[in-house]
């Protein structure tokens, strides 16, 4: 028995729920968004746009390339906010499996962009962001094919 309460708690019914957002068009994710799962939910996500990083540490977000982007997809942080970590990319159709991984210059790379099979922009990938209120803090995986490239840039490829 719990002091006070008189009956043992219930947790039968406890689950842990994650907010899911589509990722099919531009968009811009608030501090509120934190902790949502977004995914690539169309071939053409289009530009995914950060909070600022000044007053939101702690703020996270994971996102999903559910489906191979064709067009022009980049992540994108406020002007002024950086990427710091690094991004393993897989090479997903050779028999050599090559493997590159690719670190943020983190005092300009401000864009993820993943607009090119070389960038690792095929189903399957995972960028984790997480914000100290200063950065960004990167960690993840993606698919490419080709020569690989990085996906860290200054702007928009």
């Amino acid at each position: 028995m719990v002091p006070g309460i008189g009956a043992e708690p219930q947790f039968d019914n406890l689950r842990f729920m994650r907010k899911l957002k589509s990722w099919a068009a531009a968009m811009t994710l608030t501090a509120e968004d934190s902790g949502s799962w977004v995914y690539a939910s169309d071939a053409t996500a289009g530009v995914l746009t950060l909070p600022d990083a000044s007053g939101n540490e702690g703020v996270f977000f994971e996102i999903f390339i559910q489906k191979a982007q064709t067009g022009n997809t980049h992540i994108l942080a406020t002007a002024g906010d950086f990427f710091e970590g690094a991004l393993t990319m897989f090479d997903a159709d050779t028999a050599t499996e090559n493997i590159r991984m690719d670190v943020a210059n983190t005092a300009e790379d401000d864009a993820i962009n993943l607009d090119d099979d070389t960038k690792g922009r095929l189903a399957g990938g995972y960028i984790k962001l997480v914000c100290d209120g200063t950065k960004w803090h990167v960690t993840g995986q993606l698919n490419g094919t080709g020569t690989l490239a990085t996906p860290f840039h200054t702007a928009e490829s």
